[in-house]
C-alpha cells in the first residue's frame, strides 16, 4: 500500500482523494508528507470513531489493524519515497523537468 501511495505521489496521479489531499496540504503548509499524512489518518479514524458509536453505538469495522495503519502509513511512506527518491528518477510526460515531489511544483 505504502509503494503504490509513493508511486502515485511522484507521478502526481490523482487515484484516491485521501492521498492527493495530504501530499498537496503538506506543500502548502510547507511541513512534512508523514507529519501530514499521519494527522490527516488520525483525524479520518477518529471521525470514524465517533460516527460509528453515534450511528451504531458500537465501534463496527474498527480493529487494532486500523489504528496500527493509521499511524504508521505517513512514516512508512516517506521512508519508501526516500529510498525511490534516490534510485528513480520521474519525469512528467508533457515537460522535461524531474519530478519531485516537495520542490515546488505545479500539479496538472
Amino acid at each position: 500500500m505504502c509503494f503504490g501511495i509513493c508511486l502515485a505521489n511522484n507521478c502526481l496521479l490523482p487515484i484516491v482523494p485521501t492521498d492527493i489531499f495530504p501530499r498537496d496540504l503538506s506543500e502548502l503548509l510547507h511541513k512534512k508528507y508523514n507529519q501530514i499524512k499521519t494527522t490527516f489518518d488520525l483525524t479520518c479514524l477518529t471521525t470514524t470513531v465517533i460516527l460509528s458509536l453515534v450511528i451504531l453505538h458500537h465501534l463496527y469495522g474498527i480493529g487494532i489493524g486500523t489504528f496500527f495503519c493509521a499511524f504508521m502509513t505517513g512514516r512508512t511512506v516517506s521512508l519508501v519515497q526516500k529510498f525511490i527518491g534516490n534510485h528513480v528518477e520521474f519525469y512528467r510526460l508533457t515537460k522535461k523537468e524531474m519530478v519531485m515531489p516537495g520542490k515546488k511544483m505545479r500539479h496538472a
